[in-house]
């Protein structure tokens, strides 16, 4: 049997390999093995004001409804998987109930449930700490706003925070 030459490679060369060969560019991304704890999809709960949210992506969500729609927010706090939770922020109803200043404070927001996140789980700072001085990039072509975008030269924002 044939091995591919990725199929050999350790976990951290193969994150490396795929994103040189998305991007041509040395990053570790979410969305690979070893820093996919990072990524707000991953299976970490976070605790905030005494309520748990499955992932970060929950919170996020979630917050987009704070204080504005409790109701919404909670639905979206109880959905499923954080694809849910995304849908359910999405619904062009719930999109009316969305807070006046969430573009204003969307990246606060999330600086402040990556703190959590990572205050709450020590293997998350540990994974942070792996990355040493290596640039993060989330891996989304389908956000240029919180990942890199299809093209890689999205804001890259959650990377960022």
């Amino acid at each position: 049997m044939a091995h591919n030459s990725k199929d050999l490679l350790s976990d951290n060369d193969r994150d490396i390999f795929i994103a040189q060969q998305i991007l041509k560019r040395e990053y570790k991304g979410f969305y690979m093995l070893k820093m996919y704890a990072l990524d707000n999809f991953s299976a970490f709960q976070i605790e905030m004001d005494d309520k748990i949210y499955p992932t970060a992506e929950h919170l996020y969500q979630a917050s987009k409804f704070l204080p504005t729609s409790t109701d919404v927010a909670e639905q979206i706090r109880k959905s499923r998987s954080p694809h849910e939770a995304k849908s359910i922020a999405h619904i062009p109803e719930n999109a009316l109930l969305i807070r006046e200043d969430w573009e204003q404070v969307k990246c606060d927001i999330m600086r402040q449930i990556c703190m959590l996140k990572m205050q709450q789980h020590p293997y998350i700072k540990d994974k942070l700490r792996e990355s040493g001085n290596t640039p993060l990039a989330e891996f989304s072509k389908s956000d240029s706003y919180w990942g890199i975008g299809e093209d890689g030269n999205g804001r890259n924002m959650l990377g960022k925070v």
